[in-house]
């Protein structure tokens, strides 16, 4: 197929991507015809299969993930129960900087270890500002999992965790610092999930990207 766009002097051979065809994966190679007064640009366009295969394959990877088993559920916080949470301060309101409290806060005493809720990839271990040391894993249904306020991290990013695995151990960093130390745990969708979109709710559009903890850790069969 070739398009043919007037120029200004363009008298250079250039391959170059042709700004109305990038989600289509399709490449230009500019071809240059003198004629008068103007130059003509003559656009061949071209498929690049190389692409085409890794948008496939890499939606094949995204489709895949989302359906691996979940696998087995714990607390991540050795020795802790049911009760050292309240389970209504998921997406309490108000809640500081962030306006809602997006997951629990499993207390503890510093250097409880923190285990791994579940099994995953770790994508991130750090430091951010407001979560202090944290460790971010990513999961089966393309879920990620959230585990701030670290005092320490015990896994570097890219290992794999199976579930009870150690990752840190309980602190109170970032916006933690003077709290009682505690293990805040969120749990993140890429999906949206649409049945919880209740628009009376603070924040709404943004809890459907959410999973309550809470419901997680004491429902196998919860979302």
């Amino acid at each position: 197929m070739s398009l043919y766009f007037e120029g200004v002097d363009c008298r250079r051979d250039v391959f170059c991507q042709h700004p109305h065809r990038l989600e289509a994966g399709l490449y230009a190679r500019l071809k240059i015809t003198k004629t008068e007064p103007k130059y003509l640009c003559k656009f061949t366009m071209m498929t690049n299969p190389a692409r085409k295969y890794l948008l496939t394959g890499l939606l094949a990877v995204g489709l895949g993930a989302y359906f691996i088993p979940e696998g087995q559920r714990r607390i991540p916080v050795a020795g802790a129960s049911f009760k050292d949470w309240r389970p209504v301060s998921f997406w309490y309101y108000p809640w500081g900087r962030s306006g809602v409290h997006k997951g629990i806060d499993i207390f503890a005493r510093e250097g409880t270890p923190v285990l791994a809720a579940t099994g995953g990839l770790v994508v991130y271990s750090g430091k951010i500002t407001m979560g202090g040391n944290i460790v971010l894993v990513l999961g089966a249904k393309w879920r990620s999992y959230y585990y701030a306020h670290l005092k320490d991290i015990a896994v570097p990013a890219g290992q794999w965790l199976n579930t009870g695995e150690i990752l840190g151990t309980v602190g109170s960093t970032g916006n933690a610092q003077g709290k009682p130390p505690h293990l805040h745990f969120a749990i993140n969708s890429f999906f949206p999930l649409l049945g919880q979109y209740d628009p009376r709710l603070p924040q709404a559009w943004k809890k459907v990207f959410y999973i309550d903890p809470n419901a997680f850790l004491r429902n196998a069969d919860s979302p």
